[in-house]
């Protein structure tokens, strides 16, 4: 006798709100369309809406932003009579670093300036001139933008450039700063090299790649994700940027990224991740669920390779008319330890089973300042 039960239909197609056409799946993630208050500084505002329509991108652009930001903000300041220096600044960082938060989700570096900056607030001693202090954390901000983003970047791009050899394929993805600024080295070292671009919707990031690398003269290849499995012959080395790296040695990138690392790792190709220390987390993550950014579905829709392109423009354009279908834009994916041959660091080129150890010596690093003699030198 057949069962007359209704079936019960799969979580993954279930929309908690039939208005947003969300997949249930990755509701814990947040809304990209979640409107932010607006009583914040407005160097926030001006970074928190660059970051949410696009203008600010990548890990270093973003966590840069927000220092920035907050110095901006310092400048500024007027402490209150009634309220301590450093209970005050932590409450205000705090609130605009929400406000950031709605406009798009932190990223590993973000979180790592943030708890830099609680740290440093909460070493200010009482009864100190406020023109000392904000000069002081004036310059601690900037001690972070240069030792733990500018200089590192120079760093892994020399390194990087002593493993290229005259004659490699190099095979990147997508668009990083720290990988652009090792080919850019290694081309000035004069190594002869050439590289395979890849790259993939709906931000075709490695345009912006490629035609730096044209004008630096490097003989390049433009492809799309789909067809790196052929082009993988060829390719002696994958260079892949990170958006962060977690203490169990897992790679967290740009959408695509796990696939391209998949590949190389079935033709055993070597992978080398450029990634500075500021983004390695002590978070332990295993899969691209219980962390990721939903991005706006509708970037999706747009299936133009290039200016003009009409073929497929609007084959999706009502897509949330129709009952049954929903656009998911993840805009991050994990890749495993497994598929990851090296790191190259500010603190040179080591595995993903050192990214604990190196957390613990900046995490030590980190407090061992006399914040006394720091000011006493301004």
């Amino acid at each position: 006798m057949a069962d007359s039960a209704p079936r019960k239909k799969s979580y993954l197609h279930h929309v908690t709100k039939p208005e947003q056409k969300k997949v249930a799946l990755f509701s814990h993630l947040g809304d990209f369309e979640e409107e932010a208050p607006e009583d914040v500084h407005w160097s926030f505002k001006i970074a928190g809406l660059k970051m949410k329509q696009g203008k600010i991108f990548g890990g270093n652009s973003r966590c840069r932003a927000f220092l920035e930001a907050f110095k901006t903000f310092v400048e500024e300041y007027t402490l209150p009579e009634t309220v301590a220096f450093s209970r005050d600044l932590e409450s205000k960082l705090d609130e605009y670093t929400d406000y950031i938060r709605k406009c798009r989700p932190l990223c590993f570096g973000m979180e790592t300036a943030v708890e830099f900056l609680k740290f440093k607030i909460t070493q200010i001693p009482l009864n100190v001139d406020e023109k000392l202090i904000k000069e002081w954390l004036k310059k601690q901000i900037s001690s972070f933008i240069r030792d733990k983003i500018l200089t590192p970047v120079s760093l892994i791009a020399e390194k990087g450039s002593e493993i290229i050899t005259n004659g490699d394929v190099i095979l990147i993805y997508g668009r990083s700063t720290s990988v652009l600024e090792t080919l850019l080295k290694a081309k000035k070292d004069g190594k002869q090299f050439r590289v395979v671009v890849a790259d993939s919707r709906p931000f075709f990031e490695a345009r912006e790649v490629l035609n730096t690398l044209s004008k630096a003269e490097i003989h390049c290849t433009y492809v799309l994700i789909n067809s790196i499995s052929y082009h993988m012959l060829g390719v002696t080395r994958v260079f892949i940027g990170a958006s962060g790296l977690t203490s169990n040695g897992f790679l967290v990138n740009r959408a695509g990224t796990a696939l391209v690392c998949c590949i190389a790792h079935a033709f055993k190709k070597p992978v080398l991740v450029c990634c500075e220390t500021y983004k390695f987390s002590e978070k332990v993550q295993i899969d691209s669920i219980c962390y990721n950014e939903v991005g706006d579905p509708n970037d999706l829709v747009n299936t133009q390779m290039f200016e003009g392109d009409t073929r497929l423009g609007t084959c999706l354009e009502d897509w949330k008319t129709r009952k049954n279908l929903l656009l998911l834009n993840l805009r991050y994916d994990l890749t495993p330890a497994e598929y990851i041959d090296m790191l190259i660091t500010e603190v040179g080129c080591i595995p993903v089973t050192s990214v604990p150890v190196v957390i613990r010596e900046f995490s030590t690093d980190t407090q061992s300042t006399d914040i006394s003699q720091e000011l006493a030198n301004l």
